[in-house]
């Protein structure tokens, strides 16, 4: 299994056990997850990918644990 199909595995299981489940965000990671995969598939930049992925996991850590 690729890190990425682990990661949309987690993803998957986040959301069944409803975690930020008041921020629905699961679709756009999601979203990050696949394009991700299309530009290592494609030997393509993940830099621009990468940072929004990072830039949406953490407004969606702050706004789970700091309020």
């Amino acid at each position: 299994m690729s890190k990425l199909e682990h990661a949309r595995q987690q993803l998957k299981m986040a959301e069944a056990l409803g975690y930020g489940i008041k921020e629905d965000r699961y679709q756009e990671f999601a979203k990050n997850i696949e394009s991700l995969e299309i530009k290592v598939r494609g030997k393509e930049s993940t830099t621009g990918v990468l940072m929004t992925l990072k830039h949406s996991l953490s407004q969606f850590k702050q706004i789970l644990f700091d309020g």
